[in-house]
Formats: C-alpha cells, sequence, structure tokens
C-alpha cells in the first residue's frame, strides 16, 4: 500500500500509517469473527458476559 504512494512529506507519511492502523485494528471486517467488525465483536462479547 504505501511502496505505490510518494508522500511529500514525513507527516503524510506518519498520517496514512496511523490511519491505516486504525482501519486494521477497527475497521476492518475479519473472518475469525463471522465477518463482523472487531470493535463490534468486541461489543458483542461484553454484553454476552
Amino acid at each position: 500500500m504505501f511502496y505505490e504512494n510518494k508522500f511529500d512529506s514525513y507527516e503524510s507519511l506518519d498520517r496514512e500509517i496511523n490511519e491505516y492502523i486504525k482501519f486494521y485494528n477497527s475497521e476492518r471486517i475479519q473472518v475469525k469473527f463471522k465477518g463482523l467488525m472487531s470493535i463490534f465483536n468486541r461489543r458483542q462479547a461484553s454484553v454476552s458476559n
């Protein structure tokens, strides 16, 4: 993803990396959670307990 782009500055690269980390950790759909995004899986687990 990042190797295809040329960034104007370190700050723009840093911003893109942080946005991707946020996406990867909370917004992407995860197969192991039966298609739920990880944040919904965490909420579902906390309600179940």
